[in-house]
């Protein structure tokens, strides 16, 4: 094999989570599925899509535009000044379509970018891209061309009372240099629930400044849209901030649409990508978003549906968990829960874990409830005797409540027979 089949074709974080997450949508419904990040189904959203779907689809014009024709390889012009208008409106950026592109999801845009701005350059220096705390989205490291194009630091653990605890970024062993490329987080943080604050970011903006590099922000489940996040926090861009975020965890995973905003010439050279790997990005999200924006439904969506369904899904799944920690009786409880400030997750850590986080999701898989873990979210982290991040689970909290209740029960049942 070549090179590059060893290198995507393999087993990887990534096409774990996906398989599970197939497996589990379309082959064994039956399981009780917390592990992946697909969104959960919201009627109203979902037939709000359908509306503007069936309006397109009514219009012979717009439907041929939809179907029948290429768009340029940054995206539909007219969709690109539309977003440009709606992100200068909302957050007062100095914005333009020259500053957006579109492409086939985030993590294509992810794959573009990184090998874009990392790996070996023409004087034979090796560049990396820095995450700067880790635990952060298991798909950066499954993105890069090389496999060493990452590079990783543990996070400062702060324990807010008995149960919660928030990680923030350990700035004292934060180094950014010249074999840095860029600085990548999300925001909230896949997998914790983590708003990493606006103090650090503009710390890390002064850091990536120092050395001439980009900041570069996952916004996927953050603003400007879906915004599920549930602490006040400000949004932050200049020219030297990239943004990606994307249509999947609005409710329109299946449509395939990322945005990146940047300065004019990354999104230039990011274009030239996009018309190399795939022509042209698609051009249904586009349209979604092009008519939810227009008719003034997409804010009041967010608002008044997506963001209250979830912080109410939110709010159930810690009650069960909760009242489960107290129901064990367990001294000094092992289970601790990452403060979840936004995204659909819970971020458990179980201190003293007897068995690794990857064996009790092999134990919890078998007995029919589905979670991902949390080692795979500490790549690329060269420390393998940090036992944290062997003692971590992501719970999703996405499907209807009474099977979240039947997951937590089966979770916290597993979890007290491994401590007693």
């Amino acid at each position: 094999m070549s090179r590059f089949a060893k290198r995507f074709t393999g087993f990887s974080g990534t096409a774990s989570l996906m398989e599970d997450l197939g497996d589990a949508l379309n082959k064994n419904p039956e399981l009780l599925f917390m592990g992946g990040g697909n969104p959960a189904k919201i009627e109203v959203a979902e037939r709000c899509f359908a509306k503007h779907l069936q309006a397109i689809a009514q219009d012979e014009h717009v439907f041929h535009k939809l179907v029948g024709e290429y768009q340029p390889p940054q995206g539909d012009p007219a969709f690109l000044n539309l977003l440009a208008e709606f992100l200068a409106t909302q957050y007062d950026w100095p914005v333009t379509a020259e500053n957006i592109a579109i492409s086939n999801g985030g993590q294509s845009a992810f794959f573009s970018l990184f090998n874009m701005l990392a790996g070996d350059d023409d004087n034979a220096q090796h560049k990396k891209i820095l995450l700067p705390m880790v635990p952060d989205y298991l798909g950066y490291a499954d993105t890069g061309l090389n496999a060493n194009m990452f590079k990783a630091y543990r996070p400062k653990i702060n324990q807010l009372d008995d149960t919660f605890f928030k990680y923030t970024i350990d700035f004292d062993a934060l180094e950014v240099d010249e074999n840095i490329a860029a600085v990548c987080l999300s925001r909230p943080t896949n997998p914790s629930g983590n708003i990493v604050t606006d103090e650090e970011i503009i710390a890390l903006k002064k850091r990536c400044a120092e050395y001439g590099v980009p900041l570069i922000l996952d916004l996927a489940y953050g603003k400007p849209f879906p915004d599920v996040t549930f602490v006040d926090h400000n949004l932050l861009w200049d020219e030297n901030t990239i943004l990606i975020f994307s249509l999947s965890k609005l409710g329109l995973p299946g449509v395939r649409t990322g945005i990146v905003v940047a300065d004019k010439d990354t999104i230039k050279r990011f274009s030239r990508a996009t018309a190399s790997l795939s022509l042209a990005p698609s051009n249904l999200g586009p349209a979604l978003a092009k008519s939810l924006i227009r008719s003034g439904d997409l804010l009041p969506l967010m608002e008044h549906t997506i963001k209250p369904f979830y912080e109410s899904q939110l709010q159930q799944t810690l009650s069960y968990l909760l009242q489960g920690i107290e129901g064990l009786q367990l001294k000094n409880s092992p289970l601790k829960i990452h403060k979840p400030e936004g995204a659909f997750f819970l971020w458990l850590w179980l201190q003293d874990l007897p068995i690794t986080s990857q064996a009790l999701y092999e134990r919890l898989k078998e007995k029919g409830l589905l979670v991902l873990s949390g080692h795979h979210f500490f790549q690329p982290l060269d420390d393998p005797q940090w036992v944290h991040q062997h003692q971590c689970l992501r719970v999703n909290f996405c499907q209807p409540m009474d099977k979240i209740k039947q997951g937590i029960d089966l979770l916290l049942e597993e979890t007290a027979a491994l401590y007693q």
